[in-house]
């Protein structure tokens, strides 16, 4: 559901920006926007996590599966576990630490 909220004011440079990019990405200017504002929250609300992790959470919270020709090669690059793509995203927690 979109809902008009009103008038984001944003630089002339950031809109020429955002337009550019949403060609290249085959989004609309708004959708880029969003995108990348998005992007940018979660990124704050997890600033340990980069930002193939980030895109691989909202993958699995879309309960999008990957067909393997197309799924990440390594899933390890995004833990620390060798047998990495059972579900868990981000660095696994040393052997005694807590998981807050």
């Amino acid at each position: 559901m979109v809902y008009i909220m009103g008038i984001l004011k944003i630089s002339d440079q950031l809109h020429d920006e955002v337009r550019k990019a949403s060609t290249v990405m085959a989004r609309s200017v708004n959708a880029q926007a969003e995108y990348w504002m998005k992007l940018g929250l979660l990124a704050e609300l997890h600033p340990e996590l980069t930002y193939p992790q980030l895109v691989q959470l909202q993958l699995q919270a879309a309960d999008v599966r990957l067909p393997a020709a197309v799924a990440p090669a390594n899933l390890a690059l995004l833990t620390d576990e060798p047998d990495a793509g059972h579900g868990h995203v981000g660095p696994q927690p040393a052997a005694g630490q807590d998981v807050a």
